[in-house]
């Protein structure tokens, strides 16, 4: 609704630019006399074939020909429609004025030095403002273009970016109630139960942003699976400071950089922390991370690496300029901060 009311707001723009022009331009109009003056006549004519140029130009002819790279096309196109509107132009004159009867000495300016024959407006002038018309429409219109491709590149960027994360996730949950039922454990049913509910969530479309009340739900469910499996040797803590009411955030945002937690920082044989605590602000939220690089696990840094570069990207895309990814490794220690500024 904002988009159709701004592009509608524009074009209103472009009409009274055109009619504030014609005031101006003018200066001996006379309100009572100004339909007897074929002069004047001429140039509204002429300013009200040029608004009607610049939408047939700028709907039609750039987006049929020179954005097709047609090039050769569109220019022989432009020069057609310019010699056709002064054609139109002259004939709209004759057909209300007869010109032999006209008196041009009376009507004529001082900016008009010679009587007017085929053209009222000196050749060079129309010629200037018909080229101007049109490429304002062609700026407007390759400008609008381009950043539609950007737009378009973009959400595809995103779609590939999360549909890496989609089967990854789920693999690894998937393992987590495997652990689980090879156990034996009666904790299996509820496991799948909370899968469930994961599933809906990721798999539901995810092209908009959501509440950060329903992300940190999800989050939850997650976490709830995660801790079905895990041992006493794991020292787990959880935090949510701050409220996350009419807050709105990208989903899938938190989720690969929690994983990688669990992923890494769980051990049946020695004890190890994972720490993961949430810091909501208005318009800011912080995600801090640490987990136990523990001994017994193969890291395949290469995935990991793949999976941190995801969300990088993610980010750049998603929060250019409005977050701080900090990644560290100390004392044996993986720590992640996340910085996230969340104003819509």
């Amino acid at each position: 609704m904002n988009l159709f009311k701004n592009k509608f707001l524009l074009h209103v723009a472009f009409i009274l630019i055109f009619i504030i022009y014609e005031i101006f331009t003018i200066p001996f109009i006379d309100i009572n006399t100004v339909f007897n003056n074929p002069l004047i006549v001429s140039d509204l004519i002429y300013q009200i074939l040029l608004i009607v140029v610049f939408y047939i130009n700028y709907f039609y002819l750039i987006e049929k020909f020179y954005l097709q790279k047609k090039h050769i096309i569109y220019f022989i196109t432009v020069i057609i429609v310019f010699i056709l509107i002064l054609i139109i132009e002259n004939l709209s004159i004759n057909y209300f004025y007869d010109l032999n009867q006209t008196n041009f000495e009376h009507f004529e300016p001082p900016f008009y030095p010679h009587k007017p024959k085929f053209m009222f407006w000196p050749f060079d002038k129309k010629l200037h403002l018909y080229l101007i018309i049109v490429l304002i429409a062609l700026i407007i219109k390759v400008r609008v273009h381009l950043r539609q491709v950007e737009i378009e590149k973009t959400n595809y960027e995103l779609s590939n970016l999360k549909a890496q994360i989609n089967p990854h996730f789920l693999f690894n949950a998937l393992n987590s109630i495997y652990s689980l039922a090879i156990q034996n454990s009666n904790k299996t049913a509820d496991s799948i139960i909370k899968l469930s509910e994961i599933m809906r969530y990721v798999l539901r479309d995810n092209s908009l942003k959501i509440k950060l009340e329903e992300e940190l739900n999800f989050i939850n469910h997650y976490l709830e699976l995660q801790k079905m499996r895990l041992t006493s040797n794991v020292n787990f803590i959880y935090e949510i400071n701050g409220k996350p009411e009419n807050q709105n955030i990208e989903p899938l945002i938190f989720i690969p950089l929690i994983e990688n937690a669990f992923k890494y920082g769980i051990s049946t044989i020695e004890n190890s922390n994972i720490y993961i605590k949430f810091n909501i602000e208005k318009e800011k939220i912080n995600l801090e991370i640490k987990n136990t690089i523990v001994s017994n696990k193969t890291h395949n840094t290469e995935t990991t690496k793949i999976g941190l570069n995801n969300v990088k990207k993610r980010l750049k895309l998603l929060y250019p300029n409005k977050h701080q990814l900090v990644i560290n490794c100390i004392n044996n220690e993986f720590i992640i901060n996340l910085n996230i500024i969340i104003n819509d």
